[in-house]
């Protein structure tokens, strides 16, 4: 970004060959309630097959909005690519197939003027009630949201990047998103470099977006796979750079999954509690493969 930033919002969109639900986020992006001089819209074509510029153009008329493309490396490259076209002195951060509440920027505006040097993380719904994958995987958020942010516990808080926000100054401050993250964790690694900093971590509720993560069985169980791998490049990360040893969470925190109040679905349901031990099971062991490999890579 070159010269001063203009007061408002860049909204960064990475996408890469989902055009029907970028079109779904756009036309809620569209719909906000914030003034249209007041924010433009970034979408970030991650490589992909099927371009986005003429899905994008559609937009122009309602609000501002351009296309960019860079080399496929992930969402974390993606949003750090866009960050880079940006001309505004704050950042929101969603993902394609999120659309967001038509107050949404109006929240996250009101939360970063009055805490000014934070990272402020708004509240996931899912869109996908009936697809039993989608709530599970939702219901494991909200948990950790639960546990982090409202009870204050445990150690390792963090915002995922589907709602997320902070200025530009901190952004370049702490240095972007990590692009070795290249599915997962890439969330988990930026609020706990931008707290690492000095940020606070302001958990936002009222900004709302709603997820639309359509998954089947495998999808699931490899997502929660990837997670883990993510999971166990996150902590080595942080363990290097606070200099200290692999810390994860104590027993309190998974009894505390097995029973919170949010879980309660799961833990009336048999099925869905099948799903959180599937979960569970498919990121330890993507956990635990990570970390053997980076122990094979390191011995030769």
């Amino acid at each position: 970004m070159s010269g001063a930033a203009t007061t408002g919002f860049s909204v960064i969109v990475p996408t890469r060959n989902r055009p029907q639900q970028l079109e779904t986020c756009l036309t809620a992006m569209a719909q906000l309630a914030y003034p249209r001089d007041r924010y433009e819209v970034i979408v970030v074509d991650d490589g992909g097959e099927t371009g986005v510029e003429e899905i994008v153009r559609r937009f122009v008329p309602s609000m501002t909005v351009i296309a960019t493309r860079c080399e496929h490396g992930g969402p974390a490259a993606a949003r750090n690519f866009g960050v880079t076209r940006s001309s505004r002195d704050r950042l929101a951060f969603t993902d394609d197939d999120c659309s967001v509440d038509p107050q949404w920027l109006t929240a996250l505006d009101a939360r970063l003027a009055a805490n000014p040097q934070a990272m402020v993380g708004g509240r996931v719904i899912n869109a996908l009630a009936a697809n039993p994958y989608s709530s599970a995987s939702q219901s494991l958020q909200d948990f950790l949201y639960h546990w982090y942010h409202e009870k204050g516990r445990g150690q390792l808080p963090f915002f995922t990047t589907n709602n997320l926000a902070m200025t530009r100054r901190d952004f370049d401050r702490i240095g972007g998103f990590d692009v070795s993250f290249t599915f997962a964790s890439e969330d988990r690694d930026i609020s706990d470099r931008g707290a690492h900093a000095g940020m606070d971590l302001v958990y936002a509720p009222e900004a709302i977006v709603r997820h639309a993560h359509d998954l089947d069985l495998r999808q699931f169980i490899t997502q929660h796979f990837r997670y883990g791998q993510g999971a166990a490049h996150f902590h080595e990360a942080r363990a290097s750079r606070r200099r200290d040893r692999v810390r994860l969470e104590p027993a309190a925190f998974y009894l505390g999954m097995m029973g919170s109040p949010m879980s309660d679905q799961i833990t009336r349901s048999l099925p869905a509690l099948a799903l959180l031990f599937i979960s569970q099971s498919a990121s330890f062991l993507g956990f635990a493969h990570a970390r053997a490999t980076r122990r094979a890579a390191d011995t030769k």
